[in-house]
């Protein structure tokens, strides 16, 4: 059986400065993992995010069962978000739970 990544995807943008940030919320499955993992964000579009590091304060981040939440900031703005991909510069694996997004742009 396959297991995803449910990721919720917050949008809001700062003007001033012409970034945007994401809170990407993740849902790891029956194996977690200490290493590093790499988010893009991609719209219906075609733009996207950089691969952006997923960080948090969180020691416990990827564990079994665990539900992270993730801060980032980027240039792009993401109007339709279609999907996310994710990548790993480590040979630790992390099984995910499942895949969704969503984005709020709030004001």
């Amino acid at each position: 059986m396959f297991k995803l990544l449910a990721i919720v995807l917050t949008i809001s943008s700062v003007a001033a400065r012409g970034i945007f940030q994401y809170t990407i919320q993740t849902f790891t499955g029956s194996d977690g993992s200490n290493g590093k993992f790499f988010a893009s964000v991609i719209s219906a579009d075609g733009s996207k995010t950089q691969f952006i590091e997923l960080v948090n304060n969180n020691s416990d981040a990827f564990d079994v069962g665990a539900m992270d939440i993730f801060d980032i900031e980027s240039s792009v703005y993401l109007y339709n978000v279609k999907c996310i991909v994710l990548k790993t510069t480590t040979d630790d694996r992390w099984l995910v739970d499942k895949v969704t997004v969503a984005y709020k742009v709030q004001a």
